[in-house]
């Protein structure tokens, strides 16, 4: 995949991808950081793999920032390029857990500051084309910061968490991640039937449908599979989905005329 490729359906699917892949990365860096406290046994594991993740941070921005800058076709879904994100939020976490936090006076102002990054990344980052690389700190820093302000000491009524605490924010919540698989492929639909510019009362339908579909699906099939099935229909549940994905990903290559056997090298 790269970024100049036309829009498919599921493109926002790579998401998914790289966080399964982060999962795998992280263990490999915990192991990382066991074998060096093993080795230096006077090291607590909290500082080492506090290094090990800043590390993994800056080589990761860096290597994001450089192929940005060489415009290279996929930066913007290179798995590379993306893992300093999840890294900053295991410098957070960690930070977080060892006491750091905001002093009272600074969790205010920076949790707002926080929620305007991220409610402003869209108009100040400009073209994917400028994405990832330097332009990627500026949601990633928002985050931050409104974490790190929700776990100050006190809350006061003041604070961006009563706001993103409130009762409507908080179902919005539930059903965010629903809302993510589906507004991509709804959207890219009606591109793809309409045009690059739909008509105002079809875009405005299609978001009425996302935000149905969305609630429906969190209700009816995410929190029943959660909370109400047995572990064993629930493997088989993501076992199916699973071979389902898979299945739909070789069509896909199949209908786009892709070789489906390696390619045969060129003759000298």
């Amino acid at each position: 995949l790269n970024k100049a490729a036309p829009a498919s359906p599921v493109q926002q699917f790579w998401a998914l991808s790289i966080q399964g892949q982060f999962y795998v990365i992280w263990i490999l860096l915990f192991a990382v950081a066991l074998l060096i406290v093993r080795l230096i046994k006077r090291l607590p594991f909290t500082r080492v793999i506090t290094v090990v993740l800043a590390i993994t941070f800056a080589v990761s921005l860096a290597y994001s920032v450089q192929m940005e800058r060489d415009g290279a076709m996929n930066a913007y879904f290179h798995t590379g390029t993306r893992v300093w994100e999840f890294a900053a939020g295991g410098l957070l976490a960690l930070a977080i857990m060892n006491g750091r936090r905001f002093a009272n006076i600074f969790a205010i102002p920076a949790g707002w500051i926080g929620l305007a990054l991220l409610l402003t990344c869209g108009v100040m980052i400009g073209a994917p084309s400028n994405f990832p690389g330097w332009a990627a700190l500026w949601p990633v820093t928002g985050a931050v910061l409104i974490l790190m302000s929700g776990d100050s000491r006190s809350q006061s009524p003041l604070s961006v968490t009563r706001l993103l605490g409130s009762k409507p924010l908080v179902w919005a919540g539930g059903f965010s991640y629903a809302l993510y698989l589906w507004h991509w492929p709804v959207l890219s639909y009606l591109r793809i039937v309409e045009g690059a510019t739909p008509a105002p009362e079809l875009r405005a339908a299609g978001v009425f449908f996302i935000f149905l579909v969305s609630i429906e699906i969190y209700t009816w099939v995410e929190k029943p599979i959660r909370f109400g099935m047995p572990m064993r229909f629930k493997t088989a549940v993501l076992t199916a989905a699973m071979a389902g994905v898979g299945l739909a990903g070789y069509l896909s290559v199949e209908q786009e005329g892709y070789p489906s056997r390696a390619v045969q090298a060129p003759e000298r």
